[in-house]
């Protein structure tokens, strides 16, 4: 199951072992599934868009980031 899948990304089923402290899987055992996901294009961040219309009335993205940032 694992040759076909060695340097691409994969969604893999099994008991996880994680670290302690940090959550961090460390191993999988008894794996019961591996399922390759599609490969992410270069630069594809590039492409994105917005997934919110804007109203009439709402302020432009960079308005809204700032106040989100500015709030904490």
């Amino acid at each position: 199951m694992m040759r076909g899948a060695w340097d691409r990304r994969a969604v893999v089923e099994g008991w996880v072992s994680r670290e302690p402290v940090t959550g961090r899987p460390v191993s999988i055992r008894q794996v019961m599934g591996v399922r390759l996901l599609d490969e992410i294009e270069r630069g594809s961040y590039r492409k994105a868009r917005g997934a919110v219309p804007l109203g009439e009335n709402d302020p432009p993205p960079e308005e809204t980031l700032r106040i989100l940032r500015d709030a904490s």
